[in-house]
């Protein structure tokens, strides 16, 4: 039997010194996605239009041909045909949650949204405790701004 597209990606990335963080950064496909690929999860992946896009995108920053890899996907696909079930609610927010809590960029943004939050109360509060901003008193006008003149005056 030979080897699974998943193992033979891995092989591939790890002959070349890279990790997934490193593919996911120069080809711009999601972590998720290439641990998924690798893993042989077909089950969590977009549809096969976009799983051929990532494979070429792979071979293409790893310089190999993609036929191969391409071939293995088809028959993946084929031998799991009627054993992969639509997957379940759980295991692709087990999947996507497994993945945001190992991305570094995912706690930059956590933690810029959280300043951006607190600021925003803060400001709230301020604006709130301050009188909303100040008042118009408008019982010291004596005289009107515009003053007209009668004609023939």
């Amino acid at each position: 039997m030979t080897e699974s597209l998943g193992k033979s990606l891995i092989n591939l990335r790890a002959a070349k010194g890279l990790s997934a963080d490193d593919i996911a950064r120069r080809t711009k496909i999601s972590r998720m996605n290439i641990e998924n690929l690798e893993n042989d999860r077909f089950d969590l992946l977009p549809k096969p239009v976009f799983v051929r896009g990532f494979i070429k995108l792979l071979c293409r920053e790893l310089r190999v041909e993609p036929a191969l890899y391409l071939e293995l996907y088809e028959q993946s696909v084929k031998q799991a045909g009627e054993k992969v079930e639509k997957p379940s609610l759980e295991n692709i927010i087990k999947s996507y949650c497994h993945n945001i809590e190992h991305s570094r960029d995912f706690k930059l943004i956590y933690i810029i949204l959280i300043a951006i939050f607190l600021v925003s109360v803060l400001l709230a509060v301020f604006t709130i405790g301050s009188g909303g901003g100040g008042s118009v008193d408008i019982s010291s006008a004596d005289k009107p701004i515009i003053q007209f003149e009668e004609p023939g005056r």
